[in-house]
């Protein structure tokens, strides 16, 4: 009975600490990368690439979107959605992560979206889009 309380115990202990290492506040990473994010503006010296990825794993704490646009620069593109089981109206604001033929966009590349309500008060979720032109 301890051995079976011991491992499950451990198990809780390691997916905890796992999950919080992985899940930093968003805000957090903003500051880490915004500088060099601003240079990159046309993705094609390689800095997006390398961070994106972080984006798309942190905790969504409360960050306005005049912070996401203060740290990371005027996106790409912006763009009215009306989505999901309840069709609402969404709010994205995308940024070019990577593009096949720098600097053109008319080309497959990658980019992370930033969407939010439909007032753009809350930043609802943070999803990597795919494109191609």
């Amino acid at each position: 009975m301890s051995t079976r309380l011991s491992l499950t115990s451990f198990i809780f202990a390691f997916f905890t600490v796992a999950y919080g290492q992985n899940s930093r506040p968003l805000n957090d990473i903003l500051n880490q990368i915004s500088t060099q994010w601003k240079l990159d503006s046309n993705s094609c010296n390689g800095y997006r690439c390398s961070v994106w990825k972080k984006l798309l794993h942190v905790k969504t704490d409360y960050v306005s979107k005049d912070a996401i646009l203060l740290k990371l620069g005027n996106p790409n593109r912006i763009q009215k959605l009306y989505k999901g089981s309840t069709n609402k109206n969404y709010v994205s604001y995308t940024y070019y992560v990577y593009k096949d033929a720098c600097p053109n966009i008319d080309v497959d590349g990658i980019a992370i979206e930033f969407v939010f309500d439909e007032l753009e008060q809350f930043l609802l979720e943070i999803t990597e889009v795919f494109y191609c032109g």
